[in-house]
């Protein structure tokens, strides 16, 4: 469907009332029609930017097999002792 183009139109802003040209109507973030006076941006804290989620754990993780820092720790009657050999 075609539509006029309103150059001679005039129309009223929704925000002061005032009577302006029609095609100087601008349509806010909110969805009202106004005039380049009451014209509004939507702040950017509307719609912040989405967030992720913190990273918790590694997504492969793999054991220290360097033997020479390893220590084998034994139990004996309750007890825990280190077993140097």
């Amino acid at each position: 469907m075609a539509f006029a183009s309103g150059k001679y139109s005039r129309a009223m802003c929704e925000q002061c009332g005032d009577e302006v040209a029609y095609t100087e109507l601008q349509k806010q973030w909110d969805g009202l029609y106004s005039c380049g006076e009451c014209f509004d941006t939507e702040h950017p804290q509307e719609q912040p930017s989405p967030s992720r989620p913190d990273a918790e754990a590694l997504e492969h993780p793999r054991v220290d097999n360097n033997d020479q820092d390893a220590s084998i720790y034994t139990q004996a009657d309750n007890q825990w002792e280190l077993d140097n050999t």
